[in-house]
């Protein structure tokens, strides 16, 4: 199923570093987060 109301999904946390226009920036996502990626 694409969507879940109650989603139990464990959780999978990626981490995402960037550096924008001299900004560092970090970026979170975690199992179950729509469109994550």
């Amino acid at each position: 199923m694409y969507y879940a109301e109650n989603p139990d999904a464990a959780h999978d946390v990626h981490e995402l570093r960037v550096e924008l226009l001299g900004q560092k920036m970090i970026f979170l996502t975690d199992a179950g987060v729509f469109s994550k990626k």
